[in-house]
């Protein structure tokens, strides 16, 4: 009986204490979600917290949905630039930090996202630059009734162009051409 009244009033205390049902609305290009305050909290006897796995959760999945990866410039095969394009992705920190402006004030919001610009590695005035200084080059003869040979030739050489190198990396043939299978034979 005092199990069962103790529960009874551990239940009312939890119901009282609960997060009004405020929403936080979410947008940006392809993406309109809202969020409901009490899906995210954590319900203890006198505090109401974050729930951090669900945040983390939530947050992975809004990065899934923008995230965009950077392009780094390259050469075409005239030779001319093609240039790069930046990226983004979600801004975790100004996210938390709106999320928990949001959690504790009591009042509804809409926001957009916030995102981080990715740039890329590589962009057209570092390819502008070194286009014109020859660092290195490499000769190689075959025989184009070869095929196989012909066909890896072309294969590597596909998967190696436009790659750059910057002071201190090593350059890795198996890393950039990739693993050599059956169904891909080089």
């Amino acid at each position: 009986m005092k199990r069962l009244l103790l529960l009874s009033l551990l239940l009312i205390l939890l119901l009282c204490n609960s997060v009004q049902a405020n929403e936080l609305i979410l947008t940006e290009k392809n993406i309109h979600e809202t969020i409901i305050r009490d899906d995210f909290s954590l319900r203890y006897i006198d505090n109401n917290f974050v729930n951090p796995q669900k945040l983390r959760t939530l947050m992975d999945n809004l990065d899934e949905q923008i995230y965009e990866p950077a392009i780094n410039a390259e050469y075409d095969d005239s030779w001319n630039i093609i240039p790069g394009k930046t990226g983004y992705q979600l801004d975790r920190k100004n996210f938390v930090r709106f999320f928990y402006e949001f959690f504790y004030s009591g009042v509804s919001y809409e926001m957009k996202v916030p995102k981080v610009a990715i740039y890329p590695k590589v962009d057209s005035e570092l390819l502008e630059e070194i286009r014109t200084k020859e660092i290195g080059n490499y000769m190689t003869y075959y025989r184009e009734s070869n095929l196989e040979r012909s066909h890896n030739i072309q294969l590597a050489a596909e998967a190696i162009n436009n790659t750059v190198l910057f002071p201190g990396e090593t350059f890795s043939f198996n890393k950039v051409v990739g693993k050599r299978t059956k169904e891909r034979v080089i």
